[in-house]
Order: C-alpha cells, then sequence, then structure tokens
C-alpha cells in the first residue's frame, strides 16, 4: 500500500502542474501521459521519468494480477521521489502560479 500511496501523490502533482497550466489529463493512458508531463512542467529528468514509469508499469501488474511483485526497495525509492516531487512542485508553483497558492 505504500507503494500505491506514493505512486498516486506523485500523479496527483503532475495532475496539479498540468492543472495550473490549464490542462486535464484524460482518458485510458492519462497516468502514462500525467507523468510524461512532468518533464515540461516540473523538469524532471528523463531517467525519473523512465524509471517512473516502470513504477506505473508495476503498480498497474500488481493491483491486476499479483501481489509480492514489488520490494522493499522500490517502496523505499518510490516514497523517496514522491517526496522529492511533492518539495519540486511547491517550488515550481510559488515560481510560477504563486496566486493558486493564495487564499481566496
Amino acid at each position: 500500500w505504500q507503494f500505491k500511496i506514493a505512486y498516486s501523490s506523485i500523479v496527483n502533482c503532475g495532475i496539479t502542474a498540468l492543472a495550473a497550466e490549464g490542462y486535464r489529463p484524460a482518458g485510458e493512458s492519462h497516468h502514462y501521459w500525467t507523468i510524461q508531463s512532468l518533464a515540461h512542467t516540473l523538469t524532471v529528468d528523463g531517467d525519473i521519468i523512465d524509471l517512473l514509469d516502470e513504477f506505473r508499469k508495476k503498480r498497474n501488474r500488481s493491483s491486476y494480477e499479483s501481489m509480492g511483485m514489488i520490494t522493499g526497495r522500490e517502496v523505499d525509492e518510490i516514497i523517496e521521489l514522491s517526496r522529492k516531487i511533492q518539495t519540486s512542485l511547491m517550488k515550481w508553483l510559488t515560481e510560477n502560479h504563486n496566486n493558486l497558492l493564495q487564499p481566496d
């Protein structure tokens, strides 16, 4: 569950960045496109995008096929990535869309 929660956090960071730019991912492949968009919104490195895409595939397989496919190392890795991406999102929002962080 920790893996899935951290993965969801990353996807939600991507959705937040896209929404701030006026976009909304939709359709069957919205997780894929949301992860890919992180390279353009939060300037996440291509190697990290590739790793996140592998995690996306692993999450799908573990959700629909079998349990126990995710290692403890992968859980730790995605949690750390989630924290970094959350930090990047807050910095990016502050620099590019500070008005969205202000209360109404």
